[in-house]
């Protein structure tokens, strides 16, 4: 299945999950020669995260401007709306999850690590690392992990839904441990000030707040914020704004049945058109359409 909001630009691929009561992440060994049947063979985006690793040599992978010859232990990341073009011939894993199969939905409470997931935000952030060449020291270890991840999810076992998140964090620590051999220092973000801006906004996010809200209680320009969010993180204040509200928008539409004109104005939007255009830009779906899928 395939959305695209014109049929001249690339498809982009809903989660579907094949079981709703399973954690939102999908796993596949594919064969040699073959593809996911969800996949067009044009260039096309997911609204969720994917991780490829070859085991095998043959095809290849585009990101942007950026081509890679698919090798034995490479390992290909693309984070979710990016547009890319994998042709891969090789015998390989894919791993489709979205961020609540990381973090769980949590108590409102206790969102901000759930937003703000600082492994996936790393990526993110670091738009040359989209790849990397697992060495053959780990490679058994990792293909260990990805086999226990599938059994769980395949024979759902008392307490698969725990083991199977648990797995994936572990693969994502690793492959952000092996990116951070490549970025050493830029694992996360280690400007203080932008921790008291997170906590702004998981404060204020309801409200109606802005990057000029913000620069003012914490004394600095809106400017030289949105330059030190961007340097640390690879978004700007507005976008974390955005996504901290996203983040509790999917809970809702997730946990309650309240009509998206509530979960609009609670989320801090006034005007529930702007909300809904905003959503579908950033999620591929309505805000209804989105929470039938994921119900």
């Amino acid at each position: 299945m395939s959305r695209s909001h014109e049929s001249s630009q690339p498809s982009i691929y809903p989660f579907i999950p094949t079981d709703p009561e399973s954690p939102r992440i999908r796993v596949k060994r594919v064969a040699q020669n073959h593809t996911l049947n969800q996949h067009s063979s044009n260039i096309h985006g997911h609204a969720f995260w994917e991780l490829v690793y070859c085991e095998q040599a043959g095809g290849f992978h585009s990101l942007g401007n950026q081509r890679w010859e698919a090798q034995s232990g490479n390992l290909f990341l693309i984070a979710p709306y990016e547009l890319h073009d994998s042709q891969l011939q090789a015998q390989r894993w894919v791993v489709q999850f979205t961020p609540e199969a990381i973090a769980p939905l949590p108590e409102p409470s206790d969102l901000n690590w759930y937003w703000y997931s600082p492994p996936l935000n790393f990526y993110r952030s670091q738009i040359s690392f989209r790849y990397l060449n697992w060495t053959e020291n780990y490679r058994f270890g990792l293909v260990h992990q990805l086999q226990a991840l599938n059994t769980e999810l395949q024979l759902k076992q008392l307490g698969y839904k725990q083991a199977a998140r648990a797995f994936l964090l572990l693969i994502v620590i690793e492959i952000t441990r092996m990116f951070a051999q490549l970025a050493p220092g830029n694992l996360a973000p280690r400007a203080p000030l932008l921790t008291e801006v997170f906590m702004l906004i998981d404060n204020q996010y309801a409200e109606n707040l802005s990057v000029e809200d913000i620069a003012m209680a914490v004394g600095r320009s809106p400017a030289y914020l949105t330059t030190l969010s961007r340097r640390f993180t690879g978004r700007t204040v507005l976008e974390w704004i955005t996504e901290r509200r996203m983040a509790e928008a999917r809970r809702l539409l997730l946990q309650t049945d309240e009509n998206i004109n509530v979960i609009c104005t609670r989320i801090g939007y006034l005007d529930p058109n702007s909300f809904i255009r905003l959503f579908r830009k950033l999620h591929g779906l309505t805000p209804g359409e989105w929470r039938r899928i994921n119900r």
